[in-house]
């Protein structure tokens, strides 16, 4: 009988421990042990963590700010991110694109897949970016987006994505 009371202990234990650790939400990205960019694409998990072709870049050229966010997998699989704005880049969502004479203000997204470049539609934009986090040294944050492909009317969707990465200099 108290055998029979440990294990209904341990089972509960258990049981809570995984309810505990697996209750998110779907837009939280949790902090990595390692940098990393993962996001959901023809409901498969794509996961760039090669930490020699992860990062980003801040950068100002003529009163234009931009950040760029970038993960790669072999020759042929990545994923690169733009961020305009006519201010600094901060905290905050990003979302669609315009261009005007004087600079860019929105995201926009470049992935390519085995060879197929998808890019953000600069006609219909839809993507949007949140930085959650953004240090001297590190990126956090997430994001989605639909995509087109660069010469078919192909379109697809990238959800739930996420981003923790090393700002290079």
């Amino acid at each position: 009988m108290k055998l029979n009371h440990i294990y209904s202990k341990l089972f509960l234990a258990v049981l809570s421990a995984m309810l505990f650790f697996s209750c998110n939400n779907d837009n939280d990205f949790v902090k990595p042990e390692r940098y990393l960019v993962r996001f959901v694409f023809n409901d498969a998990v794509i996961e760039f963590d090669d930490q020699a072709s992860l990062g980003a870049t801040l950068s100002l050229v003529n009163g234009q700010h931009m950040a760029t966010i970038y993960g790669a997998e072999g020759e042929f699989s990545g994923l690169t991110i733009q961020v305009f704005s006519n201010s600094a880049i901060t905290t905050g969502t990003y979302s669609g694109f315009s261009l005007n004479e004087h600079y860019a203000q929105g995201v926009k997204f470049t992935f390519v897949y085995d060879l197929d470049n998808y890019l953000t539609d600069t006609d219909n934009p839809s993507g949007s970016l949140t930085i959650t986090e953004l240090t001297d040294s590190t990126f956090r944050g997430s994001f989605s987006a639909v995509l087109v492909h660069q010469l078919f009317e192909e379109t697809i969707t990238l959800s739930q994505g996420g981003f923790y990465v090393k700002i290079m200099d």
